[in-house]
């Protein structure tokens, strides 16, 4: 597997987490995230990362906006971490990493 197909896997691991948690949401299980995070920030991120991955357009700007936000913004626990926000730290690490 090529770093652009692995790269693809990694956001495509985060929106089937993301999506998931949106499930959970609307069955009334608690979750670390709220709806408009899910739905307003990292899914729509995802699938624009997907459409410049496709078009190949990746730029230098090299940090998920939704990690930065989980991690630093809406505090996600780093002691508990769910799957999302696992997801979200595998593929921030691979991407600041990932080379052309």
């Amino acid at each position: 597997m090529n770093k652009k197909e692995v790269l693809k896997n990694k956001i495509e691991s985060v929106i089937k987490f993301a999506n998931h948690e949106l499930e959970m949401i609307n069955v009334c299980v608690i979750s670390e995230a709220s709806t408009e995070q899910l739905s307003e920030m990292i899914i729509p991120e995802m699938k624009s990362l997907l459409e410049l991955l496709k078009n190949d357009q990746i730029t230098d700007d090299r940090t998920i906006h939704s990690y930065g936000y989980a991690s630093s913004i809406w505090k996600w626990s780093r002691e508990h971490p769910s799957d999302l926000y696992l997801a979200l730290i595998d593929l921030n690490d691979y991407y600041q990493r990932y080379t052309f």
